[in-house]
């Protein structure tokens, strides 16, 4: 009775790494592919750090001051 529950978890890790591997390699890329806008709000003077804007532009296709 356990090697369905066993199966089904496995099966549920297996299916989870799949899409992790195969899926969008960012936020963007998968609202991208679902048509839609994702985008957060930003604090426009952190805009000139490096990491931050590299960030926004790497996760999201719109951004909200």
């Amino acid at each position: 009775m356990t090697f369905p529950i066993c199966s089904r978890i496995v099966g549920g890790y297996i299916a989870v790494a799949v899409l992790a591997i195969s899926g969008p390699q960012s936020l963007r890329d998968a609202a991208d592919s679902a048509g839609i806008l994702v985008g957060a709000a930003v604090r426009p003077y952190l805009l000139s750090e490096a990491a931050y804007s590299e960030t926004l532009a790497h996760e999201y296709n719109m951004v909200e001051p």
